[in-house]
């Protein structure tokens, strides 16, 4: 990113309303858009990348990676940390880490351990013997502490068992985390459980959603699983997961937005998959549900889209959270995507419909004068609105009545969540200009204007409303890192990946991410943002939607050994705790410079894990209170209610079992459960609570014989009933 980019944008920040008198002297040149991909395009296209680097690969000339002499040392402005590495050695290639792979590092501070799950194998392997095809761990059970680490302390996947002879280098992207029953806190009876991506042969070869799990007890064995839409004949397409999370309960939820391949390109399907996984102690498996959400998106053009998605749950173990960075073109100005939010309150046995929180102005509050805490917040970006000249320059404007004046519309760009001690959702991300009214409209989704800007937001929702509350929490410097060469598609530009990890007892929180410092290592050419380093800024829980922030962002990897090369790291969802507060559990990972052009050498990835990034709990330490400013009122539901019957639908139907009921609930109460078979006898019954709106309810009816049934469902007068074929 061209640092006249950020000058020209940091003045566009300071000017006031808009007048004939100065508005010369505020004249900005116009910026082109650009085109950005999702997580998922960008993992499709690394993927066939890296296949066919593979395809050409000379086996017997592997080179050993060297770390890039391009990233420049630059001056230390500021001493703020002492941090220290433990090298972890090396992966097999950075494709376990780009994109969407975030939760790759594991914390439980219960057992004070954390792991870093990765891609490779546990011995040295050639490249024959398929080097990438296990996932294992790393171990510490004493913090992170160095030379304490257990280096591939066990294997919980290797694809071979489901693919005999197959040379492909799955998993990728995998995430792991620690396991542990509630109150537990022997080491050897916790589990190492990795879920991953893997291929198989369905949804254009990656189709596989791949499970493994370890006792952390000496000599244990390893378990694995796979589910598969090649050998399942529930039509489900699998991709990737985009989140993991274990509850204070004991149970784990992954997420998955369904993900068509089978065209080539990434197509999103009508439903995102909620994955539950309760781990059964005596057999040492763990069972799993899967609850699908509708996702509206058919019928529309363009399509409704997906950039990112999060989940995560309170330290109750029953409030939980799925965060989703959608676009949809019924609301969206110039295809910008902005949050979908579903909830749980009963620990993830039922998930209401997605609602959407539109963080730009609609078409009633672009008229409307009366958005004050809105039109704040917009203007702690780039500007809540532009004026534009005929000579294709622009300033910013306080009034939207102005003539040539339009709102600026904002993109997320990637997005984190966790949830604190009120059980208040927080998403953590990146947002940028998408567009600018008709003037600077786009033609599609994912483009926006880099040039523009590009900020870190904190976003929560106001309990007991459908209205979300927001802060700007820092202008970034680059929008993207970029590592290797730049200037050709065969090397890596990364978002700075926005991470949020929480204490325990979800008190203290803490955002961080990665971002260049110009000032401790300037730029040697104006692409080349090569040299990111970790930043954190940290908040205190006062009450729901009460906050104290730290004064400012840190650097914490400045003035260290290895400034300006923290890349792709992996940040821990939850803090470790120390005598004096808490300890971030994070790992930076470096590149070498490659071109597969060029050299055969397998592009290897290094893991150093971060020891010594401290966060105080001290009150004394955050000293700036921010409320949140209210940006969105109504969110708009995906689905609408019913209240005539309860407009019951089964997905998939039909099903190995494994179905979700949706229902809209038009009062709260329990609903009842029957199903009955083709000759009215009642195999199944329960009851389950369930709130008001729009409902989703995992259901489990593997035990029925193959056959034809009834499911019928009745909240108060409300009733519906659904046949549903068990395969």
């Amino acid at each position: 990113m061209k640092r006249l980019l950020f000058i020209g944008m940091g003045l566009a920040l300071c000017l006031g309303d808009a007048n004939a008198t100065n508005s010369e002297t505020r004249k900005f040149k116009r910026f082109p858009a650009k085109k950005f991909e999702t997580k998922a395009q960008l993992q499709q296209r690394f993927a066939e990348k890296e296949d066919r680097v593979f395809s050409t690969l000379n086996v017997s000339n592997v080179q050993p990676a060297t770390y890039s002499n391009k990233r420049s040392g630059g001056g230390n402005s500021v001493q703020v940390s002492t941090v220290s590495y433990s090298d972890l050695g090396k992966s097999i290639n950075p494709f376990m880490s780009i994109t969407a792979g975030r939760n790759y590092v594991a914390a439980n501070p219960t057992l004070n351990s954390v792991a870093l799950f990765r891609r490779g194998s546990q011995q040295d392997k050639p490249l024959a013997q398929g080097p990438g095809n296990e996932l294992y761990y790393d171990l510490n059970t004493r913090g992170g502490a160095e030379g304490r680490w257990q280096v591939k302390r066990g294997q919980v996947w290797d694809n071979d068992p489901f693919n005999p002879g197959a040379a492909n280098f799955g998993p990728r992207y995998p995430q792991g985390v620690l396991w542990s029953a509630p109150g537990q806190t022997d080491t050897a009876e916790a589990v190492a459980l990795g879920v991953t991506r893997v291929l198989d042969g369905s949804n254009d070869a990656w189709g596989g959603l791949g499970k493994g799990w370890q006792k952390l007890s000496a000599g244990s064995q390893s378990k694995l699983g796979l589910w598969s839409s090649q050998v399942d004949p529930t039509p489900v397409f699998h991709f990737r997961t985009y989140a993991l999370d274990v509850t204070s309960t004991g149970a784990v939820f992954t997420v998955e937005p369904e993900e068509d391949l089978s065209s080539g390109a990434v197509v999103f399907t009508d439903k995102v998959m909620v994955h539950k996984f309760t781990y059964n102690s005596a057999l040492n498996i763990f069972d799993s549900t899967t609850t699908f959400i509708p996702f509206v998106n058919s019928g529309q053009d363009p399509a409704t889209g997906i950039g990112d998605a999060q989940l995560a749950f309170g330290p109750d173990g029953q409030t939980g959270y799925l965060v989703i960075a959608g676009f949809n073109p019924d609301i969206a100005p110039n295809f910008a995507y902005t949050p979908y939010v579903s909830s749980t309150t009963d620990g993830g046995a039922t998930w209401s419909d997605l609602k959407i929180y539109n963080l730009n102005k609609t078409v009633n509050e672009y008229a409307d004068s009366s958005y004050v805490d809105k039109d704040a917040f917009r203007n702690d970006l780039l500007a809540n609105y532009m004026v534009f000249n005929s000579d294709s320059t622009y300033y910013s404007s306080d009034d939207g009545a102005a003539a040539n004046t339009h709102a600026v519309d904002y993109t997320i760009m990637d997005i984190d969540l966790t949830v604190d001690k009120f059980n208040t959702p927080h998403v953590f991300g990146i947002l940028c200009v998408a567009g600018i009214g008709d003037t600077l409209a786009v033609t599609g989704p994912g483009y926006y204007y880099p040039g523009y800007g590009s900020w870190n937001f904190h976003f929560t929702l106001k309990p007991g409303t459908d209205s979300c509350l927001a802060n700007v929490v820092n202008q970034n410097e680059t929008l993207q890192g970029c590592w290797g060469d730049c200037d050709t598609d065969d090397n890596i530009k990364e978002f700075n990946r926005p991470h949020i990890s929480r204490s325990l007892d979800g008190s203290i929180i803490v955002m961080s991410w990665y971002d260049t410092d110009l000032i401790a290592n300037p730029q040697t050419r104006d692409e080349n943002n090569s040299n990111p380093d970790l930043w954190v800024r940290s908040l205190r829980v006062v009450a729901p939607n009460e906050f104290v922030y730290s004064a400012q962002a840190r650097n914490m990897t400045k003035g260290s050994d290895y400034a300006g090369l923290a890349i792709l790291g992996s940040v821990a969802p939850t803090l470790m705790n120390t005598p004096n507060g808490h300890a971030l559990a994070s790992t930076v990972a470096l590149l070498s410079d490659y071109d597969p052009v060029a050299t055969n050498a397998l592009w290897e990835i290094s893991h150093l894990y971060l020891n010594g990034v401290n966060i105080s709990a001290s009150p004394d330490s955050f000293t700036i209170p921010r409320p949140g400013r209210l940006v969105t009122t109504d969110a708009k539901q995906l689905v609408s209610n019913k209240n005539a019957d309860l407009g019951l639908s089964l997905v998939p139907n039909p099903s190995r079992g494994a179905f979700t009921a949706h229902i809209n609930v038009a009062n709260s109460g329990t609903a009842d459960v029957k199903v009955v078979n083709s000759i009215g006898q009642t195999v199944e019954n329960f009851s389950q609570s369930v709130p008001k709106g729009g409902v989703n309810m995992a259901l489990n009816l593997k035990n029925l014989k193959q056959g034809v049934y009834f499911l019928s469902v009745r909240v108060g007068t409300q009733v519906s009933t659904q046949r549903f074929v068990k395969e």
